[in-house]
């Protein structure tokens, strides 16, 4: 059920790469099932806090 699954979720502290810029944000992931958009199969959704999104910021990646 998602509303458990969010509220045991807990926020994680994660280092990422946005346009050759390394910044620390906090993230929280949720599996759930969505059924009007992926019918039984389990979906996986990432929230983000913490960073300044600009109309343009679409992509991150984790820093290797």
């Amino acid at each position: 059920m998602p509303s458990a699954n969010a509220a045991t979720a807990r926020w994680q502290s994660v280092e990422i790469n946005a346009y050759n810029r390394v910044v620390t944000v906090k993230v929280m992931t949720i599996d759930a099932l969505w059924y009007s958009v992926a019918h039984s199969k389990l979906v996986r959704l990432v929230v983000v806090r913490g960073f300044r999104a600009t109309p343009k910021t679409t992509c991150w990646s984790a820093p290797t």
